[in-house]
């Protein structure tokens, strides 16, 4: 037996109660899916903020790193290597 056969084979307010709960559930259900998309879109704009940092803090590593080594270059080339440096 189908869902509209058991539906149609109840009282009128039967009918019109069963009708005004789905309609309710559905209100609290389209709030619940609303909710979670702000919450998505909330937690998509500081993932994006987060990545954005993670890219900025990784090249300034980078530029670090780089002048670290070519620091080190000149120590090693102009003879100044100490043994501190090398700890």
């Amino acid at each position: 037996m189908s869902l509209k056969t058991v539906f149609n084979r109840l009282s009128p307010l039967a009918q019109e109660e069963l009708e005004n709960s789905l309609r309710i559930e559905m209100r609290s259900l389209s709030k619940k899916v609303e909710d979670l998309k702000t919450e998505r879109e909330e937690w998509s704009k500081e993932t994006d903020v987060a990545i954005k940092q993670g890219r900025e803090l990784s090249t300034k590593y980078d530029v670090v790193l780089k002048e670290l080594h070519d620091t080190l270059g000149l120590v090693e080339a102009l003879g100044l290597v100490d043994e501190e440096l090398d700890k």
